[in-house]
């Protein structure tokens, strides 16, 4: 049972309530959350902040990149040298952009793209698209300084972007994190309020998810009736715990920037529920049935279903500051490494496996490449973002996060091992099986059921927590940090 398992308790309400809607609030208070604004941080003082360090930074990549011209015909160390990232950046750069100008040119506005046939379709080929390319992109074309493909962007969210009229049923999840995530994230980064206003009426027709007698949200929606639908497939009726688990970093940023204290409950209580059911040394299986909130199998797994949970743990306590957060993912930390933890043979890499039918029964060394995000979640929830020689030198370090960061590292292994050994290609299957055999040589079996690569952006050979160069450490953070002291009234563990 969880030793953070005592009943949750609502904390007092701001007495004055919450504005309705961000435009009633006065615009000198833009940032602040009804009477907590001492707590906000000034989004304006910060983008001003940010850029002027990005221009500190791009000046001492300069002199560094100079220095290196003059003083050594060679650098040491590929990953300490500022041209080739600057090179590489640029390349990343060059390939999106032939990626989006084939897009605009043969599917622009669809939901979905096939790039070899150079067609384009929506959700329902009867009904207007839900800005699942489009939108998913608002952020990338302004971190990239592409203002006249954002422009362009932009001006189809304007006109053509009617949630009204996508009379169809959506999933949830997808939606929240692509559609309102990226909505949010647009909003942030350029601070129009066009994305804001589609933002706020979709996150109100979303809403309707959560009409259930429990208030777990259902798997699927209509935008255009804002009626739920329920999930006819895989334990019918039920939503995964990574779809309900995963709503929380979009709907609370739509609550501070709105003030609309709705959003924020609606996606807290879901937290509480999971919570109910004591799950077991911190972890969840893998449905949640929104008729009684209770558990509706047995699998325990960190890939489909049940990664993203473990995700926006450790995430909401990064974005809020709310300490209970931080209590879960330590705590499905330690129990992951207790019941899903394993090492192949011969070379022992480590690997996170299954238990299809309860904790207490067989172990299978099964992996999806989706789990490679957790070689990431452990650096981050080790260093909470610092580099590592920060954080070792912190108070919070202990032998804890010293083993967990360390454990990040050698999934990160185990995950560039999986491109690197696949024969012919080099691409990571969606499935690896772990040899845990002693008398075998190989440590990977691929099935021929999982011979393919859906081009997942779990795994990334970057430098930016670890200074080792072939482990994955990069975890994607879909929307930026909003408090780190602010306590809203929801819910508390006791």
């Amino acid at each position: 049972m969880s030793s953070y398992s005592k009943p949750w308790k609502a904390k007092p309400s701001y007495p004055s309530g919450l504005p309705l809607y961000y435009k009633d609030k006065l615009q000198k208070d833009r940032t602040s959350f009804g009477g907590a604004n001492k707590y906000w941080f000034d989004i304006r003082r910060k983008r001003t902040i940010a850029k002027l360090f990005s221009i500190v930074v791009a000046l001492y990549i300069f002199l560094i990149g100079f220095r290196n011209f003059f003083i050594s015909d060679s650098v040491s160390d590929p990953l300490n040298d500022p041209q080739l990232w600057l090179e590489r950046k640029e390349r990343v750069k060059e390939v999106f952009l032939e990626s989006w100008s084939d897009y605009a040119r043969h599917g622009w506005g669809n939901d979905v793209y096939s790039p070899v046939k150079q067609q384009g379709k929506n959700m329902s080929p009867d009904s207007n698209p839900v800005g699942w390319i489009i939108v998913d992109s608002l952020d990338t074309l302004a971190i990239m300084g592409l203002k006249d493909e954002l422009h362009e962007a932009k001006s189809w969210v304007k006109n053509e972007l009617d949630f009204d009229k996508v009379d169809n049923s959506v999933n949830v999840f997808e939606t929240t994190i692509r559609t309102l995530g990226g909505l949010l994230s647009a909003h942030y980064l350029t601070d129009d309020d066009i994305y804001l206003e589609k933002a706020v009426v979709l996150g109100n027709k979303l809403l309707g998810a959560f009409d259930s007698p429990t208030g777990i949200p259902y798997a699927n929606i209509n935008l255009k009736t804002g009626k739920f639908v329920k999930n006819m497939g895989t334990f019918a009726h039920s939503t995964s715990v990574s779809e309900v688990g995963s709503l929380q970093l979009e709907f609370k940023y739509l609550a501070k920037l709105t003030g609309e204290q709705l959003y924020w409950e609606k996606v807290e209580k879901v937290m509480k529920l999971i919570d109910d059911n004591h799950p077991t040394d911190g972890l969840v299986p893998t449905y949640i049935f929104p008729g009684d909130a209770k558990f509706k199998n047995s699998i325990y797994k960190l890939g489909a279903r049940a990664d993203s949970y473990y995700e926006y743990l450790l995430k909401q306590y990064l974005q809020t500051g709310e300490d209970v957060y931080s209590e879960m993912y330590q705590e499905s930390f330690l129990g992951i490494k207790k019941h899903l933890l394993g090492t192949s043979q011969p070379n022992r890499l480590t690997f996170l496996g299954e238990k299809e039918h309860g904790l207490d029964k067989r172990f299978t060394p099964k992996m999806d490449h989706l789990v490679c995000m957790f070689g990431g979640l452990f650096a981050l929830g080790a260093t909470n973002g610092e580099d590592v020689d920060t954080a070792r030198r912190s108070p919070r370090w202990n032998p804890t996060l010293e083993e967990q960061f360390e454990t990040g590292k050698e999934l990160g292994y185990t995950c560039y091992k999986m491109y690197h050994d696949t024969p012919n290609t080099g691409l990571a299957p969606e499935i690896v099986v772990f040899n845990t055999n002693s008398n075998r040589d190989t440590d990977m079996i691929i099935k021929k059921s999982d011979t393919h690569n859906l081009q997942r952006p779990e795994t990334k050979v970057v430098k930016m927590i670890s200074q080792d160069m072939h482990v994955c450490v990069m975890s994607l953070v879909s929307l930026p940090n909003i408090s780190i002291t602010w306590n809203h009234s929801g819910y508390q563990r006791l």
